[in-house]
């Protein structure tokens, strides 16, 4: 299931039992909400499926195959909601793993889950830093001044180091039932990564899985491929690897970050890159030199 939050906390995440936050603008609200987002995901992974929210309804091709069946009864005027509402509890009931996703959920929020529910297994993933604010930068570089990149950097970094502090603990308390990964893991190779996190959470990859990830990471990389280049012919198949390596490389954003915004950055975050896998660089040669300098940090922290 894909966000079963949106419609509570659109623009915020849950921070503990009695404050929201936005991830990016630094603002926190007292609440009293969050017992409500946990008793939904409670909900969810009991298959109690009769509390979502037509305002949901809008991320229906992102949940699966009974997800997109769900809304398709919806749209049918012969069915009404508790029709349907009934049709995906009882295939929800069916299954032996149940997914969501949601990224508004802080870690100590995840640990009331964990201590909840002994069958939950939680995934949770970061991303550099660095690469999730130049993206933001880049999206809105029309009204996006420095002041903007200060604030979104201190909001942003403050929210991960708590997160980590405690997902450090949980992975420390619960080996079996919590991971931390890295965003650019999965970029960067998802047939790798995939079989062994499917391991993790005790989900056999098979070989028509692996064909349909490895399906997925070429459809990627040829829509990279067209894009930066322009050119709409299918490369042929001695290209594929090198497709691969080049336009799906999560950490593009060393090539093209302003080094006076990549300053203002460390200026907040520079603390947190060692502690979640990521290298740093002495120099301008070595941030923009994506073969030979290594973008993860010696300690990586997340093996599978």
């Amino acid at each position: 299931m894909y966000e079963p939050l949106i419609a509570m906390a659109e623009a915020y995440y849950f921070k503990n039992s009695t404050t929201m936050c936005t991830t990016l603008l630094d603002k926190c609200y007292k609440t009293t909400l969050t017992e409500s987002a946990v008793r939904r995901m409670t909900h969810m992974l009991s298959c109690n499926t009769n509390i979502i929210e037509d305002k949901y309804h809008h991320k229906w091709d992102t949940g699966g195959e009974y997800w997109l069946k769900y809304h398709e009864c919806l749209l049918d005027k012969d069915y009404d909601k508790e029709f349907c509402d009934r049709f995906l509890s009882d295939r929800c009931k069916e299954a032996k793993f149940k997914v969501i996703k949601t990224p508004r959920l802080s870690t100590q929020i995840l640990k009331t889950l964990l201590q909840g529910h002994s069958n939950v297994t939680i995934v949770h993933v970061f991303r550099d830093p660095r690469g999730i604010l130049f993206q933001i930068m880049s999206e809105n570089s029309d009204q996006a001044p420095v002041s903007a990149l200060r604030k979104y950097a201190n909001s942003l970094c403050s929210r991960m180091r708590d997160d980590l502090e405690v997902g450090f603990k949980l992975a420390s308390l619960y080996p079996k039932r919590f991971k931390l990964m890295l965003f650019e893991d999965f970029e960067w190779d998802m047939v790798t990564v995939f079989k062994p996190l499917f391991r993790f959470v005790g989900f056999p990859l098979y070989r028509k899985d692996k064909s349909f990830v490895e399906a997925i990471s070429q459809k990627k990389a040829l829509t990279e491929y067209i894009k930066e280049t322009g050119n709409k012919t299918r490369p042929d198949s001695s290209q594929q690897e090198v497709l691969k390596m080049t336009n799906i490389n999560p950490f593009q954003w060393r090539k093209q970050i302003d080094v006076n915004n990549l300053k203002i950055i460390d200026e907040y975050c520079g603390d947190l890159y060692i502690k979640l896998g990521y290298n740093v660089y002495a120099n301008v040669e070595n941030l923009r030199n994506l073969s030979d300098w290594s973008s993860y940090g010696a300690d990586g922290v997340y093996p599978l």
